[in-house]
């Protein structure tokens, strides 16, 4: 799930697009086939009817599975292998702090006054020596 929220939230930004345009794509055809079916049968009468009969004739030759699982998270197990190249919360952290400026210069400007006191770098004598 960690991974989904990464992919959705567009932290690895080519696997984000490239799922967004496979939904597009997914919607289009989606469209498209309902399109043609509205336009082959104006009423939907007979294409509801046709698909039921499918989605109760699948369901018929569908075999349940009557044994319990060895592992309750195998699903998860292998939705994390299918998501292996979206990033993790920890690789979205790090990409964060790997693409920001990690050093601060000299204050300049207005901020120069309000921060006068304060020392940037390592101290300059050793610890516990009067200043």
């Amino acid at each position: 799930l960690e991974r989904v929220s990464s992919v959705a939230t567009f932290a690895d930004q080519p696997l984000s697009a490239l799922i967004m345009a496979g939904g597009g794509t997914a919607a289009l055809v989606l469209c498209v086939l309902l399109r043609l079916v509205s336009w082959v049968d104006k009423s939907g009468s007979k294409a509801c009817g046709l698909a039921a009969a499918v989605l109760l004739i699948v369901a018929a030759h569908t075999k349940v599975r009557g044994r319990k699982r060895d592992d309750p998270l195998a699903p998860l197990h292998v939705a994390n292998k299918i998501l292996g190249c979206a990033p993790t919360r920890g690789d979205v952290v790090h990409y964060y702090v790997a693409t920001r400026e990690q050093c601060v210069g000299k204050p300049s400007g207005s901020r120069a006054a309000s921060t006068s006191s304060v020392q940037l770098g390592p101290p300059s004598g050793p610890v516990g020596a009067g200043s």
